[in-house]
């Protein structure tokens, strides 16, 4: 059922977006400089960066991000802190950064940090969120969907059904969405109708795009299955035997996925399997030691690269042809969802702070800590943005760190 919900625009006499507490920073880190956070920025200064027009780096959820990754050791650039934020790795679009607030989709500036404006959703974002054109899309913990629209700052639609935490992808003027009752549902991007329906007897919630494929899985088995969006039918579907899959990414017609036990130190086994994307045959499969918990990949030219959502944890760099295992590398906390750009890997982890290792080698690059854990990282403009929480239902940070031989680290 399509809800024509009612817009409701807070803009700037909205949130307000509140410096997250010099002092406190300076106690818990050690750094100074903080730029950030207040009322709206009224420079009208727009950055000149690219896109992350969704989770992962893009709707192939490959974790290669647009760059360029940091010139130098991270350097605090900026820091915005929101009441009760979700953590998520914020998408970036025309130089702003979205991320999500109490019952809110807000934008803050990409060169300082500052609120531009929010729009009120009347629910907890529980997603991720995505960009298609000018709009913006996220779920919400009442089982909802909801457009944005970027230019006006008014959500334009909304609709009932999505499943909790459920991704959300776009393909020309569809929305794609897994549902409450364990389908891939299409919706149109510019009303929320829908417009087909796909059982996919799986959890539907975590899923990558490539073409015309959808690949799709979650946390209920480790079954991953492939939905041609256009005839709108199972093509294939693969059981990796565990308890459940992380995100998929898609490459070069490889489909690579993660399957993780339920809870970690199980015996179910974990697994890292590449597919190929339009038959499911299986390429490849590194099998890993029992109740190991993998995150989000990243897939690099050569290598694809995972990290472990355990602490104290690793990092892995496999064979993008055969899986098999190049280097390891120990991370004194989680090492989940790395991210690529330039020739690095970064890694939020956890009470671990911000990590960077060279991606062909695994070798440590630089580390600086973040207060409370962080939950991902995305790197755009030479910059990289890392959500962190103290604990759940506390406030939400997102810094911004710059290289220190960036410009813009002495004069912020």
């Amino acid at each position: 059922m399509v809800s024509s919900c009612k817009s409701r625009v807070v803009g700037r006499r909205g949130w307000t977006g509140t410096p997250f507490g010099l002092i406190g920073l300076i106690g818990l880190i050690g750094l100074i400089g903080v730029t950030g956070c207040g009322g709206p920025d009224r420079s009208g200064t727009e950055v000149s960066a690219a896109d992350v027009p969704s989770y992962r780096g893009g709707f192939h959820r490959t974790g290669v991000m647009p760059g360029p990754g940091l010139d130098g050791a991270p350097h605090l650039l900026w820091g915005f802190r929101d009441a009760v934020g979700a953590g998520f790795p914020p998408a970036v679009v025309a130089g702003k950064v979205l991320i999500p607030e109490p019952s809110a989709l807000s934008a803050v500036r990409l060169a300082t940090g500052r609120r531009d404006w929010s729009v009120h959703l009347d629910s907890e974002i529980s997603s991720t969120i995505s960009v298609a054109g000018t709009l913006a899309f996220v779920v919400t913990v009442d089982s909802r969907v909801h457009a944005v629209d970027l230019r006006s700052h008014v959500e334009v639609w909304s609709w009932l059904g999505a499943a909790d935490g459920a991704q959300t992808t776009v393909r020309g003027s569809t929305l794609l969405v897994g549902s409450r009752t364990g389908s891939l549902v299409g919706l149109d991007v510019h009303h929320g109708s829908v417009m087909w329906s796909v059982p996919v007897g799986t959890s539907p919630v975590r899923h990558a795009r490539s073409g015309r494929l959808a690949f799709v899985g979650g946390a209920a088995s480790g079954r991953l299955v492939a939905v041609d969006v256009v005839t709108h039918a199972v093509s294939w579907q693969v059981d990796l035997g565990t308890d459940a899959i992380s995100t998929p990414a898609v490459s070069k017609g490889i489909v690579y996925v993660a399957g993780v036990p339920a809870i970690a130190g199980t015996s179910r086994p974990a697994c890292i399997a590449a597919l190929d994307s339009r038959t499911g045959a299986v390429r490849w499969r590194h099998n890993f030691a029992p109740g190991t918990v993998l995150g989000a990949l990243a897939i690099g030219p050569a290598q694809v690269y995972a990290g472990s959502d355990t602490a104290p944890g690793f990092l892995y760099g496999l064979d993008r042809g055969t899986g098999h295992q190049q280097w390891r590398q120990h991370v004194a906390d989680r090492s989940f969802g790395p991210v690529l750009s330039s020739g690095d890997l970064y890694v939020a982890a956890g009470r671990g702070g911000l990590r960077v290792f060279g991606a062909r080698t695994g070798q440590p690059r630089w580390h600086v800590p973040v207060p409370g854990n962080a939950e991902g990282v995305v790197v755009t403009d030479g910059l990289a943005l890392v959500p962190s929480k103290g604990a759940p239902q506390t406030a939400g940070l997102l810094t911004a760190w710059v290289g220190d031989r960036d410009s813009r680290a002495s004069n912020p």
